[in-house]
């Protein structure tokens, strides 16, 4: 895998992050199986500081671990994940179960990460759905740590609601509310605290078999600490065009 990334930043960052990974997956026997990569990561990065330009390079061992089981009911799991970055190497360990229910279903993740400082983060998820006659609800929360593309080491949360109403055969009706926030909790360049939030109503309807049509109303806040918050409004009309190519 090779990836190159530049930015138009005060320092003129050019990053290349190649890696080669060998990856087994084995059927321990008829409900387990174990899923092993295991590779090696070089990060190579050039800045311009103080007018001159300089080279980085950060290396080291990526991999992870999962091993599943197939229940009656669902499935139950742990994985061990390490990955590199130019701040340092982060671990998360997760034991997950996903279960489905009488009209529906749940999946629950929880664990920990070790972040480049070493500190130990809680993460997880959790994703739930119920279905009824006419209409679905669905809710969701997650936490991670993750490395974004500037490099900076963030935790990460994220919930969201939604609701879909069957009007009819042809049309219907759905609602969502989503939530998130990151906060940096490493890396060089400073990531002020920013939590959004999105509300959207949707109404949608089948033209055709293959055209449909929805329009619906979105309202945005934004709050970024030492920038200030900010709103918005959209109304929006979109037409939609499914199709399939056959060889």
């Amino acid at each position: 895998r090779y990836e190159d990334y530049s930015a138009d930043d005060t320092v003129q960052t050019d990053r290349q992050t190649s890696s080669v990974n060998l990856g087994l997956k084995q059927a321990l026997s008829e409900t387990d199986t174990l899923d092993v990569s295991l590779g090696f990561q070089q990060i190579e990065t050039d800045q311009t500081i103080l007018g001159m330009r300089q080279s980085n390079t950060d290396s080291g061992t990526i991999g992870n671990v999962e091993l599943t089981r197939e229940l009656t009911r669902g499935m139950i799991g742990t994985t061990f994940d390490l990955r590199e970055s130019v701040n340092g190497r982060t671990a998360t360990w997760l034991v997950s179960r996903e279960m489905p229910l009488p009209r529906g279903g749940v999946s629950i993740s929880l664990g920990a990460s070790s972040d480049v400082d070493d500190t130990i983060r809680p993460v997880g998820s959790i994703d739930f759905t119920h279905e009824m006659q006419r209409s679905t609800l669905t809710a969701s929360l997650e936490r991670e740590v993750v490395t974004s593309s500037e490099s900076n080491e963030l935790r990460t949360t994220r919930a969201s609601v939604g609701y879909n109403y069957e009007i009819n055969s042809l049309s219907d009706l759905s609602f969502s509310a989503n939530f998130a926030e990151q906060t940096q909790i490493g890396g060089v360049t400073a990531v002020t605290d920013t939590p959004r939030l999105d509300l959207r109503a949707t109404y949608s309807r089948d033209i055709t078999e293959d055209w449909q049509i929805s329009s619906g109303y979105e309202y945005r806040v934004r709050d970024e600490t030492g920038v200030g918050s900010a709103t918005s409004n959209r109304i929006f009309l979109t037409l939609e065009r499914e199709f399939a190519l056959r060889p």
